[in-house]
């Protein structure tokens, strides 16, 4: 998280309090910092993925602390993966060519940007060439011969 750095009313920040808690209405918990803190930026750990929380910040200085800042809400999510593997794709035969389709898999947490489609008829694979960047969950290989598996 970061913020911004608040007016100081005519004397230095030395320090910033963090506190989060779980929603709904959480116990507000405040982030140890060891003493002076003035970075305008600081990490959460030990939170749990997929649960809201609700962070707020306040300034201190010789004169006292401010208040506490309005809240910002966010959910810590796991770091995305590779997505899944496709279930088989479903071919529908036309002449000298086969229409495919397929259904999406898990992204895991980044979206899908791009899909590869490859075939062969015993030999190697010859990958479909597309654009990168192909997000469509279809495709026609022509070009083949009728009768060959």
């Amino acid at each position: 998280m970061s913020w911004t750095a608040p007016s100081d009313n005519g004397a230095p920040i030395d320090d910033y309090d963090v506190r989060y808690r779980s929603l709904p209405g959480g116990v507000w918990t405040e982030l140890t910092d060891n003493g002076q803190y003035t970075n305008t930026r600081a990490t959460i750990p030990g939170l749990t993925n997929g649960t809201r929380y609700d962070v707020q910040v306040r300034a201190e200085n010789s004169a006292g602390e401010g208040r506490w800042s309005p809240s910002s809400r966010g959910t810590p999510m796991p770091p995305a993966t590779a997505p899944d593997a496709p279930a088989a794709p479903t071919l529908t035969p036309g002449d000298g060519q086969l229409e495919v389709s397929w259904t999406a898999p898990s992204d895991n947490g980044a979206p899908i940007d791009d899909y590869d489609v490859r075939y062969r008829s015993g030999g190697d694979w010859t990958e479909l060439s597309d654009d990168s960047g192909n997000t469509n969950t279809r495709a026609t290989i022509g070009g083949l011969t009728n009768g060959t598996t």
